[in-house]
Parts: C-alpha cells; sequence; structure tokens
C-alpha cells in the first residue's frame, strides 16, 4: 500500500476506529491513544497492509484496547481500587452473581487442564507474552505453541 492510500485509508476509517476504541475504554482520551498506537502499528508495515485495511485496523485497535484493559486491571489489583468504585453505575446484583459465576466456571475448567497447556495460557493470556517468546522459553516450536493453545482455548470452552 502506498503511503498516500494509506492516509487516505486512515482518514476514512479513522473516526470510526475512536468510536470503537471508546466503547472499549470508555475514555474519549485513552481511545485517541488507542488509535494513534494502532495506526503507528499499522503504518510501521504499510506496505504490508491490504487495503482496504478495515479489517485489519480494527483487529490492531481491539487487542490493544484489551492489553490496556488487562494493564488497568491488574494496575488496579495492585493499587487496591475497585474497577466498580471507578464506574458511574452500579453494577445490577443479577449481573455480578452472573459474572462470578462465569468467572468460577472459567478458573474451574482451566484448573483441570494439564499443567502445561495451564502454564501456556497463562504465558499467552495474563502475562501477553508472544508465542515466539513462549516458544523460546519452554524449547518448543512457535507452531507447537500455537497448537498447544488451541487445545486448551476448546479445553476451557468446552
Amino acid at each position: 500500500m502506498t503511503e498516500e492510500r494509506f492516509i487516505e485509508e486512515v482518514r476514512r476509517i479513522r473516526p470510526q476506529m475512536v468510536r470503537v476504541a471508546a466503547r472499549y475504554l470508555a475514555d474519549a482520551d485513552g481511545a485517541e491513544d488507542m488509535v494513534q498506537d494502532a495506526l503507528l502499528r499499522l503504518w510501521t508495515c504499510h506496505r504490508l497492509v491490504p487495503q482496504p485495511m478495515d479489517r485489519l485496523a480494527f483487529t490492531v485497535l481491539k487487542h490493544r484496547c484489551l492489553m490496556e484493559l488487562r494493564k488497568r486491571e491488574r494496575w488496579q489489583r495492585a493499587d487496591g481500587v475497585s474497577v466498580d468504585s471507578l464506574q458511574l453505575a452500579e453494577p445490577d446484583a443479577d449481573e455480578l452473581r452472573e459474572k462470578t459465576e462465569r468467572e468460577s466456571r472459567l478458573l474451574k475448567a482451566v484448573d483441570s487442564l494439564p499443567s502445561r497447556q495451564r502454564t501456556l495460557l497463562r504465558l499467552r493470556y495474563i502475562e501477553g507474552q508472544p508465542t515466539g517468546r513462549i516458544a523460546l522459553a519452554t524449547g518448543s516450536t512457535e507452531q507447537s505453541i500455537r497448537q498447544a493453545l488451541t487445545r486448551a482455548r476448546r479445553a476451557v470452552f468446552r
């Protein structure tokens, strides 16, 4: 993709990207930052970006927002600040109960996995390690790590 085409695509999809990021983060300034970061990541490899770049741009944005939310959650847990105390509306008691039940089922499913799969899930989704780094750390190939993660996800969400 040429530089001019990239700029045109960005002008076209940026407003929608900001709206999507704002829904994820519930923070207008944070949404702008996430969009900037996602577009910067796309710019670094703009010659490889397909046309139209909507799908890739929104995927990158989603992953950046989710990483930011995980980082905020870790920071808030470490700081002792409740996520609920930062929100304007109190969550419904049924919603809290349902969320707690879902989390409990998820933790039980993860705990029932073999230790290798539990470790891989923790490294990939809690610590945010890329599969290449996990492969180096475990002495495996990236392909075997991806396959093991797929099996672990299937076992958890069965």
